[in-house]
């Protein structure tokens, strides 16, 4: 009896065991095309924050950063950042989270950046690297935007960004699992933001090469412990 229930607890450990592996880190699996790009199903952002103190202006639906930032959005709305009126000044800085899906840093665009095009604006973004540090702000124009002719909230133009992490200085086969973005000065070009103030539309963003994140320290102790375990538990049936 007490072999048998060793051997059904050895059973459970490399059930748990495959299963993990099963599901643990996977290659995209393309479900949702945007654009000219496809994208597996959990590679959009998963957790937007405000990181700057102001106001937040909302438009063409939705109430929170998450409703209109995060997964797959191109119609729910905008969050208009940048913006400066009167004496109310509006928060002009913000970050995506990648927790399910993590980018990769291969040859070409790693992450797409999604905003309704009404005007054009100009972005700073900023990536952090897993298990390092925030990268510097690079400077995106508003012409290195491509209209994908696909509609966005409010009757806009849905425009991408393509984003190689190569460009902030990581190393081919780095991790990272956000980005920072703000609106930025578009002038003195003629084409640009015609009020003259940094502004922007964000939309969305997705990764285009990715993985499930690797199993934190403390998820590959608690296996390791528990196949330990196991051991005594034989070795004290035996016993």
């Amino acid at each position: 009896m007490k072999k048998m229930t060793y051997y059904f607890l050895l059973f459970l450990f490399f059930l748990v065991l495959a299963t993990f592996l099963l599901i643990g880190p996977r290659q995209v699996q393309a479900t949702i095309i945007v654009g000219s790009w496809e994208f597996d199903d959990l590679a959009f952002a998963d957790n937007a924050s405000q990181l700057e103190s102001g106001l937040i202006d909302y438009r063409f639906g939705g109430s929170t950063l998450n409703d209109v930032l995060t997964g797959y959005s191109p119609a729910l709305g905008i969050v208009n950042i940048g913006l400066t009126i009167g004496t109310d000044y509006y928060a002009n800085l913000f970050q995506l989270d990648f927790t399910d899906y993590i980018a990769i840093n291969q040859m070409g665009a790693d992450i797409v950046f999604f905003e309704a095009r009404f005007s054009s604006d100009s972005y700073e973004i900023a990536v952090h690297e897993v298990g390092g540090s925030l990268s510097a702000f690079n400077y995106f124009r508003f012409d290195s935007f491509t209209d994908i002719s696909e509609s966005g909230p409010g009757g806009s133009s849905l425009y991408a960004l393509e984003i190689d992490l190569s460009d902030f200085g990581l190393a081919t086969g780095a991790l990272v699992d956000a980005i920072q973005f703000r609106a930025a000065d578009s002038y003195p070009h003629p084409t640009a933001n015609p009020s003259g103030l940094p502004e922007g539309d964000p939309v969305m963003a997705g990764i285009l090469n990715g993985t499930t994140p690797v199993p934190e320290p403390s998820t590959l102790f608690l296996f390791f412990t528990t196949l330990i375990g196991l051991v005594g538990i034989k070795k004290k049936f035996k016993a």
